[in-house]
């Protein structure tokens, strides 16, 4: 009997189970064994003019390069033709130039004899160099210091072709035939210069010992001792590596009551490849020691790792990965570069050297790459146990899942011995158990008790694979912080052993002194979040941002607006919008308004405290730059009270490997969601929607983009009354609840990208926060997601109509303003291409890639957003797509009632008709009382003057009319 229900499930599975896709090309780890066991032989270089080039252009000479050079455009390949005598595992160099160093960083994609032969090989990173703008700090308007802005060097670089998540100490190695090879290079959406490639195996740095066997034993001068500061890098190879500004008295420089720039920042200083160089003076010839003031607070009981570069080499095999262990938080130590537990000493002769300290994860590399291996094999026992349980909980139902899954207590068990392995192997790094690994380890003991009793883990999976506390979620949180290496740099010491280094923190009788000091000096100061009264003749701007974007506008303001139009500004940020409303009722409000909610211009303006922009001579030629439908929120009939400054996008996200093993493709309208639906169900997963995202509180931009996909109707033509019976809007409405009645999509998602990254909802959709949490913390899922539109429904054409709103902050201008010219001609050099896309660059370059500026203004967003050119294309057809809701003076309660309208019907079970007349019925009662209370409606009912729904065609015909 055991056998014939054996039989029945195996051909249930075969037929359940679609045909796995191929799976991408290995990782590189899973070759570490055969690289070390079979080296190349010899030194292989390759000048430009014999590379194979359909689409590069080849040069004598380029930018000082004595040897022939090959001009790559944006995606462009070039073959490398390179014979070698002996099989084996060869390193890669170039020799590049970057002629359009930016936000965006240059990647090779290198393919052998036709083949990528690793995953990594799709990125191999080519940084470019920056520098300080410089050393002469601006000051903010109460002296505090500010970043110096990073400016590129163009030079050329040699570089060994590496991981671009990793940063090994040597480099990848990439397999050749003996005989005739081809490497094919092709460039990303960044033009690149290439002159010679070599292909070799490199001589590897020696062991100290032999190191020092070397060089000649030389005492330096006694008490010799170079001091540089952390800040005063020469150079680094990503641009929002900064210096940071702080009051702490334990730095240098310092001022009491200000902050000054006295540190390298261990924020912006961690991923693997991010590197430094400094410069120093060395008095004499002799044998030197390093020493850091540095500080390690975010890895607790865990070393960070850097290589060490002294004149551009590793100068031994233990400055490849110099440790620094972990401080604590606003704690400095003294570090010494050490080899085998003892200070090392350097060699170095009189004059100018340089020192680079390369981020990299080489130690952890093996152990990062068997847990990704456990974490795929956790993810595939899940996805078998889902299709077996259909993903739902039941502690009523005893299970049999050994019958169904033979050998899965024997899995659960190879995979508490593999991160037990794994842990212990991590371990050695440190004198006591890191907390870092406890999570995981704990995850250990748990697989144990699931093996002992398998049937457990059935209604357990949210514990094994779901979330970010479960075993699966505790892995990858290890594995982002394995990749991490924080570290901030106060200064470092070039020494003899014999110098007196200064302490690294202040005694307990001088910091208090200090700190005494700074609690007096603060109340002197007011804070930068303040708003003032402007003098007269100045402008006066409020920006609702953090004081970080607002410096640099205020940097933007003074170095290029002011000098243009000698208008002079005052800037101060805005980061409680209820401060706005109380200012204007005082009287004490600013001039302009920027960054601000974008339904706060129709409040104002309906009540009369707005400019109309209409009335400036080039408001039609200027907004031609924006969708005209990101404009339908600040118009009230024929006026405009505001302009567009960012936008939030919407966009499908999906899992490329989980849909592949589904067999499912990407879906286009909501009939493809719904057909979907069974197969996802069938392995306890769902798609993700805006609607259960939002909580209980259904705003527009989760329920109007159904309506308007159907080409529904919300309001009256004459804005008296809503139109929320239109067939169409009741087939919109209909859909938006038979999702979650009919289909039974989950009513709330707590967390879409947690719900996303572990793989319980591996398609919906979703907006652009969580395309930057996946980007940048999601590691394990590099290359394993993808954005495509968003699904909509198919018009009688067969084009999609794909409608979403985007409209995310607004910028206008008080009614009351004494200088309305001035304020349109601040507004519209904010928003204009050059400045935005200048500013989206800058936030970028000097915070970080997460920093993306998605500006309104369409030109300026193409040209600086910071989305790789697939995300980019994405994103630009979604907002070809950008649909609006006009504002109506009672906007506020159609939005609540046709939320409560979904809520009574998915989660009361009331008729979906019943609630939507429930629905116009309260609408139309609020916005009579509105219409009559701003003077569109007498107390007859009857309409005085028409409060006329906008849309995006009477903004085109601004766009094309000179001012009426």
């Amino acid at each position: 009997m055991r056998l014939v229900k054996c039989l029945c499930l195996a051909m249930l599975l075969l037929l359940a189970v679609p045909a796995v896709a191929q799976e991408a090309e290995p990782r590189y780890f899973s070759f570490l064994d055969e690289i070390a066991a079979n080296p190349g032989a010899g030194s292989h270089t390759v000048t430009a003019d014999r590379f194979i080039a359909a689409q590069g252009t080849l040069h004598d000479s380029l930018h000082d390069y004595a040897l022939p050079v090959v001009s790559l455009g944006p995606r462009t390949e070039v073959t490398v033709p390179v014979t070698v005598d002996q099989e084996g595992w060869y390193q890669i160099s170039v020799d590049y130039y970057l002629p359009e160093p930016g936000i965006n960083e240059a990647y090779l994609s290198v393919r052998v004899n036709g083949e990528f032969p690793f995953y990594e090989a799709r990125n191999a990173p080519l940084y470019a160099i920056w520098e300080d703008e410089s050393r002469d700090y601006a000051h903010d308007s109460y002296g505090n210091e500010l970043p110096a802005n990073p400016v590129p060097v163009r030079k050329w670089q040699t570089t060994v072709l590496n991981s671009e998540s990793f940063a090994l100490s040597q480099g990848l190695f990439f397999p050749l035939r003996a005989g005739e090879n081809t490497i094919t290079l092709t460039t990303n959406n960044l033009p690149v210069d290439l002159g010679m490639v070599t292909v070799a195996v490199l001589p590897q740095p020696p062991a100290y010992d032999a190191y020092r066997a070397q060089v000649a034993a030389q005492p330096a001068p006694q008490d010799a001792l170079v001091t540089v500061q952390g800040e005063h890098y020469a150079s680094k190879n990503h641009s929002y590596t900064f210096a940071y500004s702080s009051s702490n008295p334990n730095l240098t420089p310092y001022v009491a009551g200000r902050r000054m720039i006295n540190s390298l920042s261990w924020g912006s200083w961690y991923a693997p490849g991010e590197g430094v160089t400094y410069q120093f003076e060395v008095p004499a010839d002799g044998d030197y020691q390093i020493t850091f003031k540095s500080t390690q607070p975010s890895k607790n009981d865990f070393p960070v790792f850097k290589q060490i570069f002294l004149d551009g080499g590793t100068p031994f095999a233990q400055m490849e990965a110099a440790t620094f262990p972990y401080t604590g938080e606003d704690r400095f130590v003294n570090t010494t570069l050490s080899a085998d537990g003892q200070p090392a000493l350097f060699s170095l002769t009189k004059g100018t050297h340089t020192l680079t300290l390369m981020s990299t994860a080489q130690p952890v590399y093996g152990w990062y790459g068997r847990l990704l291996d456990v974490m795929g094999s956790m993810t595939d026992t899940a996805l078998e146990i889902r299709m077996i349980s259909g993903g739902s909980v039941d502690r009523h139902r005893d299970w049999a899942i050994e019958e169904y899954m033979p050998g899965i207590a024997d899995r659960l068990n190879a995979q508490a011995d593999e991160l037990e392995a794994i842990l212990n192997g991590l371990r050695a790094f440190s004198e006591v158990e890191p907390a870092l690994l406890a999570p995981v380890r704990v995850s250990v003991t748990r697989l144990r008790d699931f093996s002992q009793d398998p049937d457990k883990l059935v209604n357990s999976l949210a514990v094994y694979s779901e979330g970010s506390s479960s075993f699966a979620g505790q892995i990858a949180t290890l594995l982002t912080d394995m990749l991490h290496q924080n570290m901030g740099i106060d200064c470092l010491y070039i020494h003899t052993p014999q110098a007196v280094l200064p302490q690294p923190m202040l005694a307990f009788g001088p910091a208090a002194a200090e700190a005494v000091k700074s609690f007096f000096y603060s109340f002197g100061e007011r804070s930068s979040a303040d708003q003032q009264q402007s003098e007269e003749g100045v402008l006066n701007i409020w920006m609702g941002r953090n004081i970080n974007y607002v410096e640099q506008l205020r940097t933007f303001i003074d170095q290029e607006f002011t000098p243009r139009t000698g208008i002079r500004v005052q800037l101060s940020s805005m980061p409680d919008e209820a401060k706005l409303l109380l200012a204007v009722s005082a009287g004490l409000g600013p001039d302009v308004v920027l960054s601000g909610s974008n339904f706060r211009p129709f409040d104002f303006a309906l009540r009369g405290a707005l400019l109309d922009l209409r009335q400036f001579d080039d408001f039609g030629e200027f907004i031609k730059v924006f969708n005209s439908e990101t404009l339908v929120p600040y118009v009230i009939n024929d006026a405009c009270y505001g302009l567009p400054e960012t936008l939030s996008f919407q966009a499908l996200f999906y899992r490329k490997d989980v849909l592949a093993k589904l067999g499912l493709s990407v879906p286009e309208t909501w009939d493809e969601v719904t057909a979907m639906l069974p197969t996802l169900e069938r392995y306890g997963m769902s798609f993700g929607t805006q609607l259960a995202s939002a909580g209980s509180f259904k705003h527009f931009g989760v329920t109007i983009p159904f309506i308007q996909q159907f080409g529904g109707k919300i309001y009256a033509d004459d804005g008296s009354r809503v139109e929320l019976g239109d067939p169409r809007t009741l087939q919109a409405f209909q859909l938006m609840t038979d999702l979650y009645t009919k289909y039974s999509l989950p009513q709330t998602i707590a967390s879409f990208y947690a719900s996303f990254r572990y793989g319980t909802m591996p398609i919906g959709m979703s907006g652009s926060d969580t395309y930057i949490l996946l980007r940048e913390a999601a590691p394990e899922l590099a290359e394993q997601w993808a954005i495509a539109p968003c699904v909509g429904v198919r018009d009688e054409s067969g084009q999609v109509r794909r409608y979403q709103m985007a409209s995310s902050t607004s910028c206008f201008i008080m009614g009351n303003t004494d200088m309305p010219d001035e304020a349109w001609a601040l507004m519209k050099w904010w928003l204009s291409t050059e400045t935005q896309a200048k500013f989206g660059q800058t936030v970028r370059l000097v915070y970080g890639p997460e920093f993306l500026w998605n500006t309104a203004n369409l030109e300026a967003f193409r040209l600086g957003s910071g989305y790789d050119e697939d995300a980019l294309a994405v994103i630009t057809e979604q907002f070809a797509q950008i649909k609006e809701i006009p504002r109506n003076p009672a906007y506020f309660s159609v939005e609540r009632e046709l939320s409560n309208a979904w809520n009574k019907v998915v989660l009361q079970g009331q008729p979906y008709r019943t609630a939507i007349d429930a629905a116009i019925t309260q609408s139309n009662r609020v916005i009579a009382r509105k219409l009559k209370e701003f003077g569109y409606m007498d107390e007859a009912g009857q309409m005085v003057r028409p409060f006329v729904p906008v849309d995006g065609s009477i903004i085109d015909g601004w766009k094309e009319a000179v001012k009426p």
